[in-house]
């Protein structure tokens, strides 16, 4: 947690530079050192205001998170707007003849930047925060089948849900809606990869709403645990769960199609989340070779993991598909791609891994359905539904 926070300090810290920098390019003179000033203290606050939110999730703390949210984001894209329109002038000044004008250019700038950049950073801000986090999308893979064995399971579908976040900013009845959704589809089976029920005063009933739609796809509802179950009541999440009609993976498989025990079968392998990073790979290794002792060889397998370093740990293993999550696609991107800080080696959207024999391995990372915070741009909620195919 102490690293979590000396990291978000540090994101502040270089957001705060830049929109100084940023803030000489919409005015100057004393307005140029009153903005910086009040950028400064914005910055601050906000950031003493959203650490106060996040531990005090109540309605109040819920509105004045979302809003702070927005205004954080519109600050952000006000500094990526402004240099754009710089890298743009560089660009022009370097393939361009200077010409001698007099025109005092740099006001010119300023007056045109004056407007433009907090418009855009506003527009993209609002979209993000009030549009794009709730605009659930449907993307559709195939998972390859290259054995004249597998023929019988052409057609099967998969459909995924991660990183839900059941709680403040996405509650019960939306849970609900979204698995309505996903049950018009027409898979055969739901996936949950973890970071589901993340909200002590929900889970139950997030828990029962997950239950009553078992039974709207023929091999029912599998879930796996992310990190934040373990930051909940977990006792109680695992006690609803032995109760319910979900079928939870915890280091184990469970055959789906087929006849089991022969190579015309599919087999779906879950792993529970390592909680100790400082022995993260060893355990990551110890849960997927549990997961995958009762599968036989050469049948169809598919790893659910919520993190996404398990895709190589499953290409280990020969699975055809490792679907994942945790990332929530960086929650902002540019034309499919996360532009978010590249913490992890797998962010967001499908990679083709070398695996078992030299056969590829398709990872998926889910960009989630849920938030760390209620804004999104460029990368929206999805529900990812993934079709073997011969």
């Amino acid at each position: 947690m102490i690293r979590f926070y000396l990291f978000l300090g540090g994101v502040i810290l270089l957001v705060t530079a830049a929109a100084m920098w940023a803030a000489r390019y919409v005015t100057a003179g004393e307005k140029l050192t009153k903005l910086r000033m009040y950028t400064a203290l914005f910055n601050i606050g906000s950031t003493l205001a959203m650490g106060w939110c996040w531990g005090n999730m109540n309605g109040t703390a819920k509105i004045i998170l979302h809003v702070f949210t927005i205004l954080m984001m519109a600050e952000i894209g006000f500094i990526l707007f402004v240099a754009i329109g710089v890298g743009i002038r560089c660009l022009k000044r370097l393939i361009s003849t200077p010409l001698v004008s007099p025109v005092d250019e740099r006001r010119r700038r300023i007056l045109k930047g004056a407007v433009l950049y907090p418009t855009a950073a506003a527009a993209a801000s609002l979209y993000g925060g009030l549009v794009e986090k709730d605009g659930t999308v449907v993307n559709n893979y195939d998972i390859p089948l290259k054995e004249p064995a597998h023929k019988s399971l052409d057609g099967y579908r998969i459909v995924q849900l991660s990183d839900v976040h059941c709680g403040p900013f996405l509650m019960p009845d939306r849970l609900g809606e979204l698995l309505e959704k996903a049950a018009g589809l027409g898979g055969d089976v739901l996936v949950l990869t973890g970071d589901v029920f993340d909200d002590n005063e929900t889970n139950e009933e997030a828990i029962e709403i997950v239950n009553r739609s078992c039974d709207k796809f023929k091999d029912g509802i599998v879930f796996i645990f992310g990190n934040h179950e373990y930051f909940r009541n977990m006792s109680l999440i695992e006690e609803k769960l032995s109760g319910s009609k979900i079928k939870v993976l915890r280091n184990q498989s469970l055959c789906l199609a087929g006849k089991e025990g022969t190579e015309a079968s599919l087999y779906l392998a879950g792993v529970d989340y390592p909680r100790r990073r400082d022995i993260f790979d060893r355990l990551a290794k110890e849960y997927t070779e549990e997961a995958y002792r009762n599968i036989p060889s050469g049948a169809v397998s598919v790893l659910l993991a919520h993190h996404p370093d398990f895709i190589d740990r499953g290409a280990e293993q020969g699975a055809a598909a490792v679907l994942t999550g945790h990332t929530h696609g960086g929650q902002i991107g540019l034309l499919g791609v996360s532009i978010a800080p590249p913490i992890f080696k797998y962010m967001r959207g499908v990679y083709r891994v070398d695996g078992k024999e030299k056969k590829k391995t398709l990872g998926y990372v889910h960009s989630g359905n849920g938030s760390w915070f209620p804004f999104r741009l460029g990368c929206p909620p999805e529900i990812a539904v993934f079709t073997l195919k011969k």
